[in-house]
């Protein structure tokens, strides 16, 4: 029987199982980081038809996805090296999160890696460091992943853009397109500046609005209310952005599969043009995010306690 030890975040764990290297490598070889490279290119053609909306949120969905994809699989090498699969069947959301928070941030972290420290720059030259190139490209690759898994990351950690991808994945709850933004004097109280005297401040065609849960009351886990959040975003950024997440998993995958005793030549690492890691965030939106909600203060409102919500059921079980 074989155990590996590993840290999960902060949680321990041991995984244990007959084959366990063996299943470990079945697992490797099993993820196909082709599928991120798919979805960009079949949904390019789409991004000029009428459905180009549809298109664009598609790519927007796999984007997020592909992003916890691969932090998972990072925060796994940075943790257990030796068992992904173990580490991969036991992460919480909140903890990937909090591992990724820490690598940006280059806070200290239960790591099996020989580092003094971890960082996406120390990381992506560790991960590339059986790249067969010469050492000055190799550090020039190792570099350009290094730089985009730090911006990548700043993705993964907005709060809006989680709550945008929560929204997008459990029941389709948002509207596709962005929202363009002006402002100006008003010359009436509570009328709006005629449009030639708005100035605007730019707006995307593609984005979404969508609402989230609000408390009314900080302490109270009873009463909310819905905020409506709009984003704006670029189709092109997420195209380039998913061939950069395509390569970037394969790229991991096999430093894990070479670390857990695959063949060499089954460890294939990708390289990328330059192009692909300056246009994942070339285009430019204007205002990136919108919140205007009006506010509900607990004297505006009754707040129901348990007790009242329950006795409004009339079958409500007996004590």
């Amino acid at each position: 029987m074989e155990t590996v030890m590993f840290a999960v975040n902060e949680r321990v764990c041991a995984f244990s199982d007959w084959e366990l290297r063996k299943k470990n490598i079945e697992f490797l070889e099993g993820i196909d980081p082709g599928y991120y490279s798919f979805i960009a290119s079949t949904s390019l053609e789409k991004l000029e038809s009428e459905d180009k909306h549809y298109a664009a949120l598609s790519l927007r969905i796999s984007y997020y996805q592909g992003l916890e994809t691969l932090f998972a699989l990072i925060a796994a090498t940075v943790q257990a090296p030796k068992c992904p699969l173990g580490w991969m069947l036991a992460y919480e959301n909140y903890e990937l999160k909090e591992v990724v928070r820490k690598i940006s941030s280059e806070n200290d972290i239960y790591t099996r890696l020989k580092l003094d420290y971890v960082s996406w720059e120390r990381l992506a030259l560790l991960i590339h460091s059986y790249v067969n190139v010469d050492e000055n490209e190799k550090k020039s690759v190792s570099e350009k992943f290094g730089f985009a898994w730090r911006g990548l990351a700043v993705d993964f950690l907005d709060t809006n853009h989680e709550a945008e991808y929560n929204s997008a994945k459990h029941g389709l709850r948002v509207r596709s397109g962005g929202f363009n933004l002006s402002v100006g004097k008003a010359e009436v109280w509570g009328v709006s500046a005629p449009p030639e005297k708005m100035e605007c401040l730019g707006g995307s065609e593609h984005g979404t609005s969508f609402f989230v849960k609000a408390k009314i009351f900080e302490r109270n886990k009873v009463n909310f209310k819905p905020n409506r959040i709009s984003l704006n975003w670029h189709p092109q950024n997420m195209l380039y952005g998913l061939e950069l997440i395509s390569a970037s998993i394969n790229n991991v995958v096999a430093f894990l599969k070479f670390l857990n005793g695959a063949e060499p030549a089954n460890c294939s690492f990708l390289r990328l043009d330059d192009d692909c890691f300056d246009k994942t965030w070339e285009m430019d939106v204007g205002p990136i995010s919108w919140n205007c909600n009006k506010t509900i203060e607990p004297c505006h409102v009754h707040l129901f306690s348990k007790d009242e919500i329950i006795d409004s059921y009339s079958n409500k079980p007996p004590n």
